[in-house]
């Protein structure tokens, strides 16, 4: 009987196979790293109001900023933009009153926070998150609001809030889950 030599071709699938079964989990319930430390790479913003959520290495730029609205509103902003197609925007607003003692001017502020009293006791009827509902306009002239997701937070001190929590998961690449609730 002639000694059989195996070809260079049976000995690499042969070891390609044997790689393949060793490399292979034993038990088919486990985890795949890439699903457990998922949760450890998402940034996620929940309030009474919704639920934002999105991977730390998706996010583009963050952005604060304030401007004016009318003359008569100001309105602070943290912007979250994304490689996806959506925008995450974070808003307070407040009643603007100009350094002046133009009458005028002081009526239409006290005007504005009249109205938004009386909407916030009339709303509790309805909602008793009334602060935090996001009020669109779609009508022309106005910005679109398409592939933007909005938040009116309660005051300046929670949109700081989102701002150093968004921009630190950012900056190190670690996600966090931040909850708000209302008092």
């Amino acid at each position: 009987m002639k000694p059989r030599f195996l070809s260079l071709r049976s000995c690499a699938l042969g070891a390609l196979t044997l790689a393949t079964t060793l490399a292979t989990p034993l038990h088919a319930q486990e985890a795949a790293p890439e699903e457990t430390d998922l949760k450890s790479r998402i940034w996620g913003y929940t309030s009474p109001a919704g639920t934002y959520e999105v991977r730390v290495d998706h996010i583009s730029s963050i952005s604060k900023t304030e401007y004016l609205i009318e003359g008569n509103i100001m309105v602070y902003e943290v912007t979250i933009d994304t490689i996806g197609q959506t925008t995450a925007r974070f808003y307070y607003g407040e009643p603007w009153t100009p350094k002046t003692s133009v009458g005028a001017v002081e009526n239409a502020t006290n005007r504005a926070r009249d109205i938004g009293n009386t909407l916030n006791q009339r709303a509790g009827q309805v909602s008793g998150q009334v602060d935090r509902l996001v009020i669109k306009n779609y009508g022309p002239p106005n910005t679109t609001h398409a592939k933007t997701i909005e938040f009116k937070v309660a005051n300046r001190s929670e949109l700081n809030q989102v701002y150093q929590a968004a921009r630190n998961s950012w900056i190190k690449g670690r996600g966090r889950n931040m909850r708000v609730k209302d008092e």
